[in-house]
């Protein structure tokens, strides 16, 4: 029998690891009017400090979780990201959310990394994700390589640290003596290692499966010629969840009651998770993945 869909519908437990964007920015200003996002802006910067205080931080006028720093001793003026472990501190209790913030601290305290290719992954985010690397990297040109893969999904080349993954920007690619299609194909390569094998049309028939691991696990979606495949195989009941990136489901639910109750524990999950990637079920839909409708 197929398994029941609801009963993937969990609680995403909090990933090891979190992405860090590093990027120049233009001069900020304190925003005046207090909010949540300022609380915990002002909650983060006295750590920021205590780690690197001949330092400047201003919070930003519009956005309190983009911290212009400048003066920094480890990195080039820069502005340090708090959106992602905000939505962590956000659905965790104090005591993890505390944990998360000194996992950020000393993470951006560390002296940037020496990358090498082996660094090179391949990792999949959404359309608000990928809107704030246009805004913080597209003034100059200089957007990592990446490609959509669905409606709301693009799968975006990368480098893994011990402690972040931080979009691969096109200068350090330079600096590996690579071009952006020879680190894509060796991001795919290496991300695929680390991912488990993508499931056959026959196991897809039998139920659905569901992926777990500590990161990554969303990159079995960017795989498009794959899936290509597997679509042509199983036919139009086909879906995807990528709730977050360390859980992933996928089988064949067909139209009506059984997808929309999916649809409901899927976003139940994603407005739980730590790192929510997405809310949507997916279908493969002409080469790429559409919103279930």
């Amino acid at each position: 029998m197929r398994t029941d869909p609801t009963r993937f519908a969990r609680k995403l437990a909090c990933a090891a690891s979190f992405a860090l964007v590093c990027v120049m920015a233009p001069a900020q200003a304190f925003a005046q009017e207090s909010s949540p996002e300022q609380k915990f802006a002002e909650q983060v910067l006295p750590r920021l400090k205590e780690a690197a205080p001949s330092a400047t931080y201003e919070l930003g006028p519009n956005d309190p979780l983009q911290i212009k720093v400048t003066d920094h001793p480890k990195w080039e003026d820069a502005t340090f990201n708090l959106h992602r472990i905000f939505g962590i501190c956000s659905v965790s209790a104090a005591e993890e959310c505390e944990a998360e913030i000194d996992r950020y601290v000393d993470a951006i305290s560390e002296t940037a990394p020496e990358f090498t290719p082996a660094d090179l992954r391949i990792i999949v985010r959404d359309a608000e994700y990928w809107s704030f690397v246009e805004r913080q990297l597209g003034r100059d040109g200089v957007l990592p390589a990446h490609r959509k893969i669905g409606d709301d999904l693009f799968a975006i080349l990368a480098l893994d640290t011990p402690n972040t993954i931080q979009v691969a920007a096109p200068k350090v690619i330079a600096e590996l003596g690579l071009v952006p299609e020879v680190a894509w194909a060796k991001a795919h390569a290496q991300t695929k290692r680390v991912l488990a094998e993508l499931p056959s049309a026959e196991a897809l028939q039998e139920s659905l499966m569901a992926f777990e691991g500590d990161a990554y696990v969303g990159t079995m979606l960017a795989d498009l010629e794959a899936w290509k495949r597997i679509s042509a195989q199983v036919g139009p009941d086909l879906m995807a969840t990528a709730a977050s990136d360390d859980f992933v489901v996928i089988g064949l639910i067909p139209d009506g009651e059984s997808l929309e109750g999916f649809k409901e524990a899927v976003a139940e999950d994603c407005a739980s998770a730590p790192r929510c990637l997405s809310p949507h079920v997916y279908r493969f839909r002409d080469g790429q993945w559409v919103i279930a409708d």
